[in-house]
C-alpha cells in the first residue's frame, strides 16, 4: 500500500495545488457575483472539449487544451453577443446557456458514441488516472496562473471590488474572465467538471462563516481545498470502491463542519 501511495504522489500534489488555486479563484468569482455565469461557461467549456475531442488527436494533450479554451472564447463572444440582444435578467439568461449547452453536449454523443465514455469520465473526473504528460502539463499551466494570482493579487482585488460594485459596466471579456475561463477550460478537460465546480464554490462558501478577515478567509480556502484532496484521494487509493471526486467533495463538507464546530 506504502508503494502505491508513493506512486501516486505527484497526482496528489498537482492535483492539491489545482483545487487550492482553483479555489482562490472561486473567492474572487463569488464577490464578483458572477456565480451563474461560471455555471454557464462550465456547460460551454465541456461543450468546446467535446468538440475538440472530435477533431484532434487524443495524444496531443497540449494541443487539445489551447483548442478547446479558444473554442470555448469562441461561444463565449458568441453568447454575450445574444445576450446584449436579449430581454431577459443576466441571471436567467445564464440559467438558459447552462441547459442550452449541456443538452447539446448529450446532442453530440448520440452520434458520436465513441465521446460518451469521454463525457462521463469529464463529469465525474478520475484523478487516480491523471498521469504521465496530461498531469505535468496541467502542472505547468496551473503554476502559471497561481504566479499570476499571486504576484499581481492587489490588482486582481481591485478588480474584484469595482466588478461586485458596477457588475453591468464590466467588460465581460477582460483578462481576469479570460484567465478564469482557461483555467476552468483545463480544469474540465483534466480534472472533470465535478471538481472544477465544487472547488470553485464549496471552499469559499464553507468557509466565508468563520472568517473573520480576507487573509483568514483565504487561508482557510487553501487548508479546505489541500486537505479534502489529500485524505479523498488517499480514501479512494485505500478502498477501491470508493469514488474519488465524491469522496474529496464530501471530505471536504465534513472538514468544513468540523470547523464550524470548534467556534
Amino acid at each position: 500500500m506504502l508503494e502505491l501511495l508513493i506512486l501516486y504522489i505527484p497526482t496528489l500534489i498537482i492535483s492539491s495545488f489545482s483545487a487550492a488555486t482553483l479555489g482562490l479563484i472561486g473567492s474572487h468569482i463569488l464577490t464578483q457575483r458572477e456565480g451563474l455565469r461560471t455555471f454557464a461557461l462550465s456547460q460551454q467549456a465541456s461543450f468546446a472539449i467535446l468538440l475538440t475531442m472530435m477533431m484532434s488527436d487524443h495524444s496531443a494533450h497540449t494541443l487539445q487544451s489551447i483548442v478547446a479554451f479558444i473554442l470555448t472564447i469562441i461561444l463565449c463572444f458568441i453568447v454575450i453577443l445574444f445576450e446584449k440582444k436579449s430581454q431577459l435578467r443576466s441571471d436567467l439568461w445564464h440559467l438558459c446557456i447552462f441547459i442550452i449547452f449541456m443538452a447539446g453536449n448529450y446532442f453530440i454523443t448520440t452520434f458520436f458514441p465513441a465521446l460518451e465514455s469521454h463525457m462521463a469520465r469529464s463529469f465525474f473526473g478520475d484523478l487516480v488516472t491523471l498521469s504521465g504528460p496530461k498531469l505535468y502539463i496541467l502542472a505547468f499551466f496551473i503554476v502559471l496562473i497561481a504566479g499570476y494570482f499571486i504576484f499581481d493579487h492587489k490588482r486582481i482585488f481591485s478588480y474584484t471590488l469595482k466588478t461586485s460594485l458596477h457588475s453591468n459596466k464590466i467588460n465581460p471579456l477582460n483578462f481576469f474572465n479570460l484567465i478564469t475561463t482557461f483555467v476552468i477550460t483545463i480544469s474540465i478537460l483534466n480534472l472533470g467538471l465535478l471538481f472544477t465546480l465544487a472547488m470553485i464554490f464549496l471552499p469559499s462558501c464553507l468557509s466565508k462563516n468563520n472568517s473573520t478577515n480576507l487573509r483568514r478567509h483565504y487561508t482557510k480556502i487553501v487548508y479546505l481545498s489541500l486537505a479534502s484532496v489529500i485524505l479523498g484521494l488517499g480514501c479512494s487509493l485505500v478502498f477501491e470502491r470508493v469514488a474519488t471526486v465524491p469522496a474529496i467533495i464530501l471530505v471536504l463538507v465534513l472538514l468544513s463542519f468540523l470547523d464550524n464546530l470548534r467556534k
